[in-house]
């Protein structure tokens, strides 16, 4: 029946680039003058477990013949239909022989890059054809299958490796049009979380830190249990293998879900897969769960994460990934974890103490307004959410801080002389405080309290005339040395500061300080 259509069909799948450009369908005069969703069905939809031109061509003429509803024969045949929906919307779940969002997987094969092309271009044409299934009855009441509805949210995000732009426009222009629907439990919880998610996690040891009802654990004194490493193995994760759409479909519903719905009654089944995510082998994994956090704590907000005791899991859930660091962890990993790490830390810390509403009175200070002596200052240790995160006030007062405590470990006295076992580490740390504050140590405040910290350990390092006990001697030798490496590091910290005028500054000082006395030239390495 479809036999003139072939030809066309062929010729545009050979010459589309499924990446680039859209798709366009077939000119009707290539099909047939009537056909029914049997038809359709029997001679165009086609199962295979490689794609290959031959099914391709096969959708885009079942694509195009859909499109032209005046030349489809709709007769009492609703099981065709269903099976035309059910056949289109499995074709268009994520292979996860070609995709994947675990980076671990190793690098791709050759011929993989076509093979993604190929698969990107079925799923847009299975997409095109789901659109105008569901426009020939558009006018009745009933809506897509839920299985349906689940295969096109994988294709609402445009960075997932599966999606193009073409596709991604069509499939959230047909959720949008059942936007009331897939918002409400029946879907979110009863469908997605409950039919689809619960299953893919249960072959998986359920998270210790929380109780079956999603409630922070009590400790236990149990042994640890044994571990068991084919449980890390993608065959027993199918997130990581052949439904690698898990996690976009999790993040649909945290980004759809409404708070109502999330505190009442999505959370206990959404927060046992993300702590499981959370611990995953895999650091790729572990970037894409910890981007999901933000809006999920905003939508839980404080009382949630406080009588459920799920702030401290989460808490301790992120912490660990934060000392993901080289060389245990590649770099590369580590300029991925760190960001959304501490993104997802700080968004815990607003859920868990929200700002507070303009006017409203602070509670801890209430009882102290009818005591005789009013407070004239509130310290903001305890008001965490008084100021952002790492703030310039904050920042500075750190900084400070470890610059007056590098100062104090590098001044000393002769006092210390029978004491010398100790001078070593104290010139060790002031120098790792230089070497972690190089990009502001040329700060004048700070390059000049190093300065004065190096020049009087120098003087006080000075033996007196007539001192010839070798124990001295030797103690002498040591803080000298010690003085130079620290002169060194702090020299080099200054010298790469970006700021032209401040590395001219310090110049000009370190000629006058050498000038007062030519050994000084010693301690900072100077010819």
């Amino acid at each position: 029946m479809f036999t003139s259509s072939q030809h066309p069909a062929s010729d545009k799948i050979r010459s589309a680039d499924f990446d680039e450009n859209s798709i366009t369908l077939l000119s009707t005069s290539s099909l047939p003058e009537s056909y029914t969703f049997e038809d359709l069905y029997r001679e165009l939809a086609r199962e295979s477990e490689e794609v290959k031109d031959e099914q391709l061509e096969s959708i885009l003429i079942l694509a195009t013949c859909l499109n032209e509803p005046t030349r489809l024969n709709v007769r009492d045949d609703d099981d065709w239909h269903e099976k035309l929906e059910d056949y289109l919307s499995n074709q268009i779940l994520p292979d996860g022989k070609i995709f994947s969002l675990d980076e671990t997987d190793g690098e791709e094969e050759s011929g993989q890059t076509h093979k993604i092309k190929q698969h990107k271009g079925k799923y847009t044409l299975c997409i095109l054809a789901i659109s105008s299934l569901l426009k020939i009855f558009s006018k009745s009441s009933c809506k897509p299958k839920n299985s349906t509805l689940l295969s096109l949210l994988p294709f609402t995000n445009i960075t997932n490796p599966w999606t193009t732009s073409q596709s991604q426009q069509i499939a959230t222009a047909i959720l949008e049009k059942h936007n009331l629907y897939i918002q409400s439990p029946e879907f979110l919880v009863t469908y997605l979380l409950q039919s689809f998610i619960r299953p893919i996690f249960s072959k998986t040891p359920a998270p210790k830190s929380v109780t079956a009802s999603s409630r922070k654990a009590a400790p236990s004194s149990a042994p640890p249990r044994h571990f068991d490493i084919r449980e890390s193995s993608p065959s027993r994760q199918p997130w990581r293998s052949n439904i690698p759409y898990t996690l976009p479909v999790i993040q649909w519903i945290i980004e759809s879900i409404s708070s109502d719905i999330l505190r009442t009654q999505a959370f206990p089944l959404l927060i046992p897969p993300l702590l499981t995510l959370l611990d995953s082998p895999s650091n790729s994994i572990r970037v894409h769960t910890l981007q999901l956090l933000p809006s999920l704590f905003f939508k839980m907000g404080d009382k949630i994460l406080l009588q459920t005791g799920l702030g401290d899991v989460f808490e301790d859930a992120i912490h660990p990934v934060l000392l993901f660091l080289p060389s245990l962890t590649p770099v590369d990993d580590t300029l991925k974890l760190l960001p959304v790490g501490y993104k997802a830390l700080y968004a815990l810390c607003d859920a868990r103490w929200p700002e507070r509403k303009e006017g409203e009175a602070d509670t801890r200070l209430a009882g102290l307004m009818h005591k005789p002596s009013k407070p004239q200052r509130t310290l903001p240790s305890r008001q965490p959410n008084s100021v952002s995160h790492f703030s310039t006030e904050l920042y500075a007062r750190l900084f400070s801080l470890l610059i007056s405590t590098a100062k104090k470990y590098l001044q000393w006295s002769k006092y210390s002389y029978h004491k010398s076992v100790l001078l070593s580490p104290r010139w060790e740390s002031g120098a790792e405080v230089i070497l972690v504050l190089w990009p502001r140590i040329g700060v004048e405040g700070h390059r000049l309290s190093i300065f004065q910290a190096l020049v009087i350990s120098f003087g006080n390092a000075r033996l007196e005339p007539g001192e010839i006990s070798e124990q001295k001697k030797r103690v002498h030798e040591d803080i000298l040395k010690e003085l130079q490496e620290t002169g060194k590091v702090f020299v080099a910290a200054v010298r790469g500061a970006e700021d032209e005028d401040v590395k001219r500054t310090f110049e000009d000082e370190l000629v006058k300080i050498i000038e007062t006395d030519e050994e000084l030239a010693r301690i900072f390495g100077v010819n």
